[in-house]
């Protein structure tokens, strides 16, 4: 019984331990679920949005580090949406 009681309370335990993931960064939106996290930043000019989203990465990384948390890089994976038909 005691296993499956340690199952139920570790996702709800690891959600309150990242709770301030969201404050080590200052532009981003963040959605958490479970062990998974979505970061989503906008910024019209695309050179300031890749310099801004790497500068808050490096508080990111730096958060991760802190909290003896690894970030699993080959995992981790970036998308731009646009609505220019040559943004990129």
């Amino acid at each position: 019984m005691c296993g499956s009681t340690g199952s139920v309370l570790e996702p709800l335990l690891f959600l309150i331990y990242i709770d301030d993931l969201s404050t080590s960064a200052n532009v981003f939106s963040f959605t958490l679920f479970a062990d998974d996290t979505n970061i989503f930043y906008k910024n019209k000019n695309l050179n300031q949005l890749l310099k801004i989203a790497n500068d808050e990465l490096a508080k990111l990384s730096l958060w991760f580090k802190a909290n003896k948390l690894p970030l699993n890089i080959s995992k981790t994976t970036y998308m731009l949406f646009s609505t220019e038909k040559n943004y990129a």
